[in-house]
């Protein structure tokens, strides 16, 4: 145990276990109230957080967690204060350990910082729970089971790691939300090897976005998945031999870019699920073998990108092609009431169909609009460095609150303007898509950099402690979005009386916002109850039954379901083991082999199997991988009633086997 004014040097050792088959390890204590030291290399005072300091090839081994914040030798909620314990590790080994990492809620930027380190043979690498600004470099990660980092409610730099590499099931980096947050995290300079996900976020939706920057995925299953409400920037990055290289899955309509990356090799290049209006994908470079974007959209629901797709008002998208046989902009959506929101998709007028740059795709999925006068060559030169970053906005860094609501006036008036200008397209010049969808880009972003300044005031209202005074004010905003983070700023500074009844002011109007209140009630439990805090099976059900849909804001409850019960809600959307894409209106040939209903089930559900087939085998098993079921349908059998009464409630992987070949994969959720 290192108390709060102590310092632990370990100097070129080893701290292990012979006499069991792991030791606790070591317990940091922190002060929420007064803080860290300046350094690690400077000794705190008797009051500041216990420091804990590894250099020249120090080690800690076989431990359950080598370093944790979590101090439950004092009551709650007293011991909360005990958290934000300060380590800085150089050129030192974290070894066999069940976990290496565990911090705590911080209300403060933490210090700590491991440079060189190498994380080696762990179920979880390090997890950290609200506590922002820990940073990982040069690192190197090896072997881990689970989760390399995972960061829950918090921001993590993870910068110049020369190889994260996990197995199959583990996500090397998972950045989950719960809350909208005041920054985004900093992925840049990384090597990421096997493993399923390469970095897997949920709702990391936050005033400053998340960046993932000149990163290499190299054979990830799926090297960067975007998931819920998010802003984020995937820039010049590699993906190389993945199922999928990158995915955005109802990530809102935040600006969001996907730029100049290359994909080599990958079954999907990128892949785009549900809606995600704020995403432009431009001067990419791709070499595939399956399809270069994809998009899918689910039955009854919206899917699109970004209206018009190009680098500038005049530069064109600049997306270089592979083709090889498929169309360059795949679409595949269920028939039934699902919703395509077609974009313009500019290149130079005569650009001949051979040239990269010509994008295939059906009138139904992209409309090319041959007016851009300025090419762009980035796939043809691919110069060094990293691009400067897109700034819509164009703020400044410190803006007053007189500053802040002269800029929201302005924007609200010039929006207003637009919307009648739109309204009036459609009812005129109803043909004229490019006119309106320009219109639609101008309200996308000045709504987007309306909803910035507006977290730039919350932030300022923080720093100066009148958060509470303005909840009437947030009470009556039109923006719900704009209410999801002064909710979360609230959270994050730990008001939660106050929150909980600005949560009862949220007035949501649409069934995607009264979810976000509803998960939002069980955080707020679970918070102000603290360690005595058990999810109940009907607060479990509902997390699943809302984490399950593709809403943006549905992000934060997958986000919470993970931190509360260590699983992960994975989304429906078809998998590229085959390189057909399911359910798909442009392709006539399809046929729905099995299907399942109820899904979710509470004691019985149904398979059908619609084609001829010899003796199937029927294997559900948990999260985890164990068979909790396993049953032959028999030949002259089409329909099987499966009871699951007596499995847990929670989430479950279903497959069936016809002579040994894997027809159908699903998830299934028992309620």
């Amino acid at each position: 145990v290192v108390k709060r004014g102590a310092k632990l040097v370990i100097d070129g050792g080893e701290l292990t276990n012979y006499c069991g088959p792991h030791w606790r390890g070591i317990s940091l204590e922190g002060n929420t109230s007064v803080g860290q030291a300046v350094s690690a290399f400077i000794s705190p005072t008797a009051t500041q957080a216990g420091t804990v300091l590894m250099i020249n090839g120090a080690e800690i081994s076989g431990a359950n967690t080598a370093i944790s914040m979590l101090n439950d030798d004092y009551p709650w909620p007293l011991y909360a204060e005990y958290w934000g314990g300060l380590v800085h590790a150089e050129d030192s080994y974290f070894t066999n350990n069940k976990r290496a990492l565990a911090f705590m809620q911080n209300p403060v930027t933490d210090k700590s910082k491991f440079i060189n380190c190498t994380f080696s043979g762990h179920n979880q690498a390090a997890t950290i729970w609200a506590a922002n600004g820990i940073e990982f470099n040069s690192c190197t990660f090896n072997d881990f089971i689970e989760i390399g980092v995972l960061a829950w409610d918090a921001w993590v730099k993870v910068l110049n790691c020369p190889n994260i590499e996990g197995v199959t099931g583990s996500r090397s980096v998972s950045l989950m939300q719960s809350i909208p947050l005041y920054d985004g995290s900093i992925i840049m300079g990384n090597t990421f090897n096997n493993g399923t996900y390469g970095i897997d976020s949920d709702a990391s939706f936050n005033q400053s976005e998340t960046s993932i920057v000149d990163n290499t995925f190299n054979g990830t299953e799926y090297g960067v998945n975007f998931e819920g409400l998010t802003d984020y920037s995937l820039v010049k990055n590699i993906f190389s031999g993945c199922d999928i290289g990158s995915i955005q899955l109802g990530t809102g309509d935040a600006e969001n870019i996907v730029s100049r990356n290359r994909y080599n090799g990958n079954g999907v290049g990128n892949y785009v699920i549900g809606t995600n209006l704020g995403t432009s994908i431009l001067e990419n470079c791709f070499t595939e073998s399956g399809y270069d974007v994809a998009a899918f959209v689910a039955a009854y629901s919206s899917g699109g990108i970004h209206p018009l797709q190009q680098v500038t008002q005049t530069k064109e998208a600049g997306n270089c092609f592979s083709k090889g046989g498929t169309w360059s902009f795949r679409r595949s959506s269920v028939p039934d009431g699902s919703v395509w929101a077609i974009p313009q998709y500019f290149i130079l007028e005569n650009t001949p169909s051979s040239s990269c740059k010509y994008p295939y795709a059906s009138t139904t999925t992209i409309s090319r609009s041959l007016t851009s006068t300025e090419a762009s060559d980035y796939c043809e030169n691919l110069p060094p460095g990293i691009p400067p970053q897109r700034d819509f906005c164009q703020f400044p860094a410190v803006m007053t609150k007189p500053q802040i609501f002269a800029a929201m006036t302005n924007l609200e008036s010039q929006i207003s303007t637009l919307k009648v200008q739109l309204n009036q397209a459609k009812i005129n010049d109803p043909y004229n898509y490019a006119l309106i969808a320009s219109l639609e880009s101008k309200i996308l972003i000045k709504t987007h950099c309306l909803r910035k300044l507006k977290m730039k005031y919350i932030i300022v209202l923080k720093d100066n402690n009148e958060l509470t005074s303005k909840r009437s004010e947030f009470a009556s905003e039109t923006d719900f979005i704009t209410k999801t983070s002064y909710l979360g700023a609230l959270i994050s500074e730990r008001l939660y009386s106050d929150a909980g009844s600005f949560l009862g002011q949220m007035s949501p109007v649409t069934q995607e916002e009264l979810d976000f209140v509803t998960v939002q009630g069980i955080n707020l439990n679970r918070l102000t109850t603290g360690p005595g805090f058990s999810l109940s099976s009907v607060d479990k059900t509902t997390l699943l039954n809302i984490g399950i849909k593709y809403d943006p804001l549905s992000g934060f409850a997958r986000g919470l379901y993970t931190g509360l019960t260590g699983e992960y809600i994975d989304m429906d959307y078809p998998r590229m083991g085959s390189i057909s894409l399911p359910r798909s209106i442009e392709d006539p040939n399809f046929v729905e082999l099995v299907s399942i209903s109820p899904n979710p089930a509470h004691d019985i559900f149904n398979i059908n199997v619609k084609s001829p087939h010899g003796k199937c085998e029927i294997i559900i098993t948990s999260m985890n991988g164990n068979v909790v079921f396993n049953q032959i349908l028999d030949q002259d059998e089409s329909n099987k009633s499966i009871d699951i009464s007596s499995l847990p409630i929670g989430m479950y992987f279903i497959k069936i086997v016809d002579a040994g070949k894997q027809i159908f994969h699903n998830k299934l959720i028992k309620i």
